[in-house]
């Protein structure tokens, strides 16, 4: 068995640790508290199941939206267990961490239920879905059209189960915060120069433009569920402020982000990796300020790097 996969994947993790510098620590700080979380989880019997659906559903996730399947499944000899593999690796430090609690077995039930997902093959359809979002999104946000269309089928479902669950503590936070980082994902690819220009601006005023009404979409989102949140649990009310703040900032950072690592027309799923890990620092209290620094560090970027395409 060759693992080319794995190998692809260890010698990009590489590339992007030199990149990183000193923000590789930040990487491993929040692996190292992702586990040390989910061994938490494991050890009750609720935590144990919603960290296992959490772990299953972002396979399934990455596994609906990834572009290679078709090469792996025609010049990889085994794309069965080149696809089991890699997603093997990517689970085994938080299921490990079951090992070591009352419910060990769900170690084993993962890995068993993952063996599902490389038969999963998406099939991609070329048709227009929700052709009225227009009336609802502005057109400069084509971001957020494109995204919905494509996610539609694990965003609205997740916001649905938020909604009902609401009037309880932890759960909808938990979702919201799933969906915010599905809406960071709408930024991973980078609009022609001719969309680029069309609003005429220089970078600051571009960035501003674009930063604007994905906020106010989000504010619109979650205030109804934060809302009826805070009347059930009224104790509750600052850590609802503090994860509405954290999770505007971690949009910000999706959108300063792409712009920072802009290329006409390039996509950019490899920087997934990075927000990845924003966004995990955005529900984990001590790093909590991380997407708040990460997203001033890359608008400065984002406006050295917009330079040469908006003044030229």
């Amino acid at each position: 068995m060759s693992f080319h996969l794995i190998r692809i994947r260890f010698l990009q993790s590489g590339r992007l640790l030199k990149e990183l510098g000193l923000y590789s620590v930040l990487i491993v700080a929040a692996i190292i508290v992702g586990v040390y979380a989910s061994h938490l989880a494991f050890n009750m019997q609720s935590g144990a199941v919603f960290l296992t659906g959490i772990i299953l559903l972002t396979c399934l996730s990455i596994q609906s939206i990834r572009n290679d399947l078709h090469f792996i499944s025609r010049h990889l000899q085994h794309p069965w267990m080149e696809i089991y593999s890699e997603y093997a690796l990517m689970i085994l430090p938080f299921a490990a961490a079951a090992l070591f609690t009352a419910n060990w077995y769900f170690f084993f039930i993962l890995f068993a239920c993952i063996g599902f997902i490389p038969l999963y093959k998406p099939v991609f359809r070329q048709r227009t879905m929700f052709r009225k979002m227009g009336r609802m999104i502005s057109p400069q946000d084509f971001e957020w059209m494109s995204g919905i269309r494509r996610m539609y089928l694990y965003i609205f479902p997740l916001y649905t189960v938020a909604v009902l669950c609401c009037w309880l503590k932890i759960l909808p936070l938990v979702l919201l915060w799933i969906i915010t980082t599905l809406v960071v994902s709408f930024y991973e690819e980078g609009e022609s120069l001719q969309v680029l220009r069309s609003p005429k601006l220089m970078p600051r005023a571009f960035l501003l433009y674009k930063i604007t009404n994905p906020l106010l979409y989000l504010l619109l989102l979650f205030l109804p569920v934060l809302a009826v949140n805070v009347i059930f649990n009224p104790d509750f009310l600052l850590v609802n402020l503090i994860f509405i703040a954290a999770q505007l900032s971690l949009a910000c950072f999706g959108i300063v982000f792409k712009y920072a690592m802009y290329v006409p027309g390039a996509k950019m799923r490899s920087n997934s990796i990075i927000t990845g890990f924003v966004s995990m620092a955005s529900v984990i209290p001590f790093f909590m300020p991380v997407p708040v620094i990460m997203t001033v560090i890359y608008y400065f970027k984002a406006l050295k790097n917009l330079k040469p395409f908006l003044y030229a």
